[in-house]
C-alpha cells in the first residue's frame, strides 16, 4: 500500500541519531512529495548516502531537480528512480547535476524521458 510521507514524519526520523550511519536508503513505494524531498535533502547524513532507492515514489521533474540542487551526492553510487514521473526536464536535471561523479548505477526504467532526455543522460553518465 502507498504511504504518504510528510515532512514532519521524515524530518523527525532523518534527524534521529540512529540514522547517522545510514548509507543505503530505500523509500520505494512511498509518495515522497516536495516536503519529504526537502527533509531528505536536509538530513545531516545525506551526503554519506551510497545507495538511494526511490522506485515508484511519485518522483517528478521538479522534485528530482530540487533534490539534486539542494543536496550533495558526493558519495552516491546507486540512484534508483525507476517507475516514476520523470520526463525530459528531469533527465536534464540529472544530466546537469553536480556531485554525481561517483555514480555507478542509475536506474530510470519506467519514466518518459523522451529521446533527447535519454541522450543527455547517456552522454553524462555513459549508459
Amino acid at each position: 500500500s502507498q504511504q504518504d510521507l510528510g515532512w514532519r514524519d521524515l524530518s523527525l526520523v532523518f534527524h534521529s541519531p540512529h540514522f547517522l550511519s545510514v548509507t543505503d536508503l530505500d523509500l520505494s513505494g512511498n509518495h515522497l512529495g516536495m516536503a519529504g524531498a526537502r527533509a531528505l535533502a536536509e538530513a545531516p547524513w545525506a551526503g554519506r548516502l551510497r545507495v538511494l532507492r526511490l522506485r515508484r515514489s511519485h518522483v517528478h521533474d521538479h522534485l528530482v531537480a530540487a533534490l539534486l540542487e539542494a543536496w550533495s551526492f558526493r558519495s552516491l553510487r546507486v540512484l534508483d528512480l525507476r517507475d516514476n514521473l520523470l520526463g525530459p526536464a528531469g533527465a536534464r536535471a540529472l544530466a546537469s547535476a553536480k556531485g554525481l561523479g561517483r555514480l555507478e548505477e542509475l536506474w530510470l526504467f519506467g519514466n518518459d524521458l523522451g529521446a533527447e532526455g535519454a541522450e543527455e543522460v547517456r552522454r553524462r553518465f555513459g549508459y
